[in-house]
């Protein structure tokens, strides 16, 4: 492919865009001229082809902390371009990095662009540690990002991204249920999926429902607890009013600390049933979310009739909004609807700079994804300059 040639449809982020001729100059400065770099954090790959493009000579290995569909875009983005290797997904908090052995000795430069600023602190020091493991004797670690310089900003569009960041909280953390790590059970899909061959479901949800509030203990006030719950969970005296109420308070939680998450793609088999349920939770103090909205499974009337506190838009909408027209303006009316019943939007799927930075443009206060944190096995306090965030746990 062409040097910044790329398909209208491959995710674009404006501010790659503006700096990667000025960052090629500097790394023209400090690199060999037959540099092998380890790029981490290589978003829509727009470093990485423009880069490599310019100098042929030096080998580029793009890496991401991301799903497969966004690696084959950045090796779409660089196709035809003989000097980078495929795309590796690598999250650099993980105590190894699956390289695989460097294509010349040692690896002259980790590079890294837009990515600590934005991250919970454990990425710093895995980033450190996994850079020192991989460079060779006089390597480089380069880092680009909104630094200061003897305490000022290097622009004003910087400052400002930095300081919406730090005024920004954790709202809650989202409890994710687990199998026995290494089994095909591991992932509550396939976990789920077996249940209900099983019919067993209503009895895993509960299994699940318990192990969330006991996980809770630990849960930093004032954060809420988000909770999935199956429609089927209505016919459970434990999910009743004051029930649920006694099983929260067994662990410290008052009602108004937890939110309920019904995905929109349940079928619900009695919707008015179901909703007279919720509504009598929403009495007791509980609140409720309805993941997945946008992925077109329900119609916004059947939402509204739950009364949801708030609406976690579903990452497919969310993926590559930044370079999207049509899913920018589909979040925007989902917005308005939103704003309309009194809900509150939290964004899933954030797995990058340009997608926080679109959402944070059209409003969307909320928000979760590898970005702003990873799922981890205890409650994280927040990250300094963490943004508003349903951070997963």
């Amino acid at each position: 492919m062409p040097q910044d040639a790329a398909p209208a449809e491959l995710p674009f982020s404006p501010a790659a865009d503006r700096n990667k001729q000025p960052i090629l100059d500097v790394l023209q400065r400090l690199l060999p001229p037959s540099a092998n770099v380890l790029e981490i954090a290589s978003g829509t790959g727009q470093h990485a082809q423009h880069f490599a493009a310019a100098r042929p000579d030096w080998i580029w290995q793009p890496t991401d902390a991301v799903e497969p569909a966004a690696l084959q875009a950045i090796d779409e983005r660089c196709r035809g371009l003989a000097n980078v290797m495929p795309a590796l997904r690598v999250d650099v908090v993980e105590p190894s990095w699956p390289l695989g052995p460097a294509p010349r000795a040692g690896r002259d430069a980790v590079y890294c662009a837009n990515l600590l600023h934005i991250s919970p602190w454990t990425t710093c020091p895995g980033l450190m540690k996994g850079a020192a493991r991989h460079l060779t004797a006089g390597g480089l670690l380069l880092l680009y990002g909104p630094f200061r310089v003897d305490g000022t900003a290097t622009a004003p569009s910087n400052e400002a991204f930095d300081v919406d960041l730090r005024t920004r909280k954790v709202l809650g953390y989202e409890a994710l249920s687990r199998g026995p790590a290494g089994s095909v059970y591991q992932m509550p899909l396939r976990l789920f999926e077996m249940a209900a061959e099983a019919d067993l479901v209503f009895e895993l949800d509960r299994k699940c429902r318990r192990r969330a509030f006991a996980s809770s203990v630990a849960l930093p006030a004032p954060a809420k607890l988000f909770v999935n719950v199956f429609p089927s969970a209505m016919y459970d005296p434990e999910f009743q009013g004051a029930a649920l109420v006694r099983l929260a308070e067994d662990q410290g939680l008052t009602p108004d600390r937890v939110v309920l998450e019904i995905t929109e793609k349940s079928a619900i088999e009695n919707y008015d049933l179901f909703a007279e349920a919720l509504a009598e939770l929403i009495r007791f103090g509980f609140s409720i979310a309805v993941d997945d909205v946008g992925a077109g499974y329900s119609g916004l009337e059947k939402i509204a009739h739950l009364n949801p506190r708030y609406l976690k838009f579903d990452r497919e909408l969310i993926r590559n909004i930044d370079s999207s027209y049509i899913r920018r303006e589909m979040t925007r009316a989902l917005k308005n609807f939103a704003d309309q019943i009194g809900s509150t939007i939290i964004a899933e799927g954030i797995e990058r700079e340009g997608e926080l930075r679109t959402l944070l443009e059209l409003g969307i206060e909320y928000g979760q994804g590898f970005l702003l944190g990873r799922p981890a096995a205890a409650f994280l306090p927040p990250a300094p300059a963490a943004p508003k965030a349903a951070a997963a746990r």
